[in-house]
């Protein structure tokens, strides 16, 4: 849906810029930046969170989740689309799930019992 609403945007802004008869250099210095504007969200296309029963592995990297561990949802706009990151308490980098399906009701299901 991200990538429609990006697309849409995109075509809009070229169509504007067309109309008003901007010119050539112009036109495709903006197109450049508009596809890598609309194509971004597949730089998370294989992004996947591997739930364990001491941690999460997120690409490649092991994030341990334990008895203490505090769990924060943080949701911000990037551009004018909102992400969603999750803080674990302990790890130094956010893990982003904008792109994933239900991840904040998986991981709930998966660690109700252990994060306080």
């Amino acid at each position: 849906m991200e990538m429609l609403i990006r697309l849409a945007v995109s075509v809009f802004a070229i169509v504007l810029a067309v109309v008003r008869d901007t010119g050539t250099g112009l036109l495709i210095a903006m197109a450049a930046a508009l596809a890598l504007f609309t194509l971004w969200p597949l730089r998370h296309w294989w992004d996947r969170m591997e739930l364990y029963g001491n941690g999460i592995v997120y690409r490649g990297t092991f994030y341990p989740v334990g008895e203490r561990s505090k769990a924060t949802w943080v949701g911000v706009r990037i551009a004018f689309l909102p992400s969603t990151f999750l803080q674990l308490s302990g790890c130094k980098r956010r893990i982003d799930v904008s792109f994933m399906k239900d991840a904040e009701k998986l991981f709930s299901r998966a660690y109700s019992n252990t994060i306080t």
